[in-house]
């Protein structure tokens, strides 16, 4: 009887601990970070000079930095901005915050978003990701197969701090990281 008594009280010990430690990590973040900024730094630089990384700015204008940006108008910044969330099946309006990166090339499967969506939109940016990758693997499929297998290989996660994270590329697994990292 007491080896019941202990058990049970060992159990309920546990899952105090592991409660508290779920729910003493990272709070879910309220406000936006610099999420273009913090996509730069996660991949390599040949990366950055290839490929750009759109945003909104404080004001919610499209816009961008990186790669060729340049190089563009603010209306041309803000199509291509547009034309990657319409791809990457994102509405601004689920999002307090987010930068993305995709490869509009149909021969390149390549994403890094990073996205805090509004509060109850979590599953509606998470399903416009997944959709997207669904997407890429099917234009991959029986077109290019290492692409495919980038596609099927991309990481889609939610952080404990309210980010939701798509990683698409060669180097998934290193930026998902270093991703990861700066964000917690």
């Amino acid at each position: 009887m007491q080896r019941i008594r202990f058990s049970a009280l060992l159990a309920a010990g546990l899952c105090a601990a592991a409660f508290c430690l779920a729910g003493c990590g990272a709070a879910a973040r309220t406000e936006p970070l610099d999420y273009a900024a913090i996509l730069q730094q996660a991949r390599p630089q040949e990366e950055n000079d290839a490929q750009n990384v759109y945003y909104a700015d404080a004001d919610g204008t499209l816009t961008g930095t990186a790669g060729y940006t340049a190089d563009l108008t603010a209306e041309q910044l803000a199509d291509s901005a547009q034309a990657s969330l319409d791809l990457l099946g994102l509405d601004p309006a689920d999002c307090r915050g987010w930068a993305a990166s995709v490869s509009q090339m149909m021969t390149q499967s390549y994403a890094v978003v990073i996205a805090l969506p509004a509060e109850g939109r979590t599953d509606a940016v998470k399903q416009g990701l997944q959709d997207f990758i669904q997407q890429q693997m099917e234009l991959q499929q029986n077109y290019l197969p290492e692409q495919y297998a980038i596609a099927k290989a991309a990481q889609l996660t939610t952080l404990p701090t309210g980010e939701v994270v798509l990683v698409m590329g060669p180097n998934a697994a290193d930026e998902l990281a270093a991703l990861k990292t700066a964000l917690a």
